[in-house]
């Protein structure tokens, strides 16, 4: 599998646990305390977009997962809690009238990312690659020119999942698209069996003042689990050969038991 704009490189350290051992994790930058090593990749740079897709070429490639970095479309910016103001709405999703120059160069540059993240898309399912690319439920990205001509152009099916059902210690939803229907399995909302972490401002694990929502960026591994059982099942249903230790897994692996979520917030 390659993960596009890997952050923590979480997913593709457990897609290879699971037996997926060439997977790479791609980002613009090495975080620090990645999981994977992590390729230095611009989706922006043809040559590395060359390189990606003659990755693509190859029929090793099973999987790919895309997560665009959705700051400027981020609904925590609506909230009046001193924090960073919005860059888009519901009205405007690929960017406010009124933005400063600053700002503009921001909300463009996030939206060449989303045009070629949905061109990636496209092209993988062309491929018949398995393609999956996450942001948050409530994400304007979803309302965004390049993601609906994408939903114009083919036929896309989603998942919402709770993140404190998955790992995480505070009711995120979180929204996967995918080219194949059966990523419906993780739909999961919060049984409210436990309690959450609140939002706003809180302390990192330095001691830095930062906002929860920064704290819930790095996929939960439980999640992380979930999802690559979830492809590794589909490509089964393909009749892929698979790695033995990866079917292994998924034998012995606990499945995570999830239902259909009530009405997102």
């Amino acid at each position: 599998m390659i993960e596009v704009f890997s952050g923590t490189a979480t997913l593709c350290s457990v897609a290879k646990q699971f037996g997926l051992d060439g997977s790479l994790a791609l980002d613009k930058m090495r975080k620090k305390g990645a999981k994977a090593t992590i390729f230095v990749f611009d989706i922006l740079d043809p040559k590395d977009q060359e390189l990606l897709y003659h990755w693509l070429e190859s029929d090793l490639v099973a999987w790919v997962h895309i997560a665009p970095v959705c700051g400027t479309c981020s609904r925590a910016r609506q909230i009046r809690n001193g924090g960073p103001r919005p860059l888009r709405s519901d009205t405007y999703p690929m960017g406010l009238p009124d933005l400063t120059s600053e700002e503009r160069q921001r909300v463009d540059l996030a939206n060449k990312m989303y045009v070629e993240s949905c061109k990636l898309f496209q092209h993988c399912d062309s491929r018949r690659i398995l393609v999956t690319m996450e942001n948050p439920s409530s994400s304007i990205f979803w309302l965004t020119d390049p993601f609906l001509q994408l939903q114009l152009d083919m036929e896309v099916f989603h998942s919402d999942s709770q993140m404190c059902m998955m790992g995480g210690s505070r009711p995120k939803w979180t929204r996967l698209v995918a080219n194949f229907a059966s990523i419906s399995e993780l739909d999961i909302a919060c049984d409210r069996q436990h309690a959450h972490q609140p939002w706003g401002k809180t302390m990192d694990a330095a001691g830095n003042e930062v906002y929860a929502t920064s704290l819930e960026a790095e996929y939960p591994r439980r999640f992380c689990i979930a999802v690559v059982q979830c492809v590794l099942r589909q490509l089964q249903r393909q009749h892929l050969e698979l790695p033995p230790n990866t079917l292994f897994d998924i034998k012995d692996e606990k499945c995570l038991k999830c239902r259909q979520p009530e009405s997102l917030p």
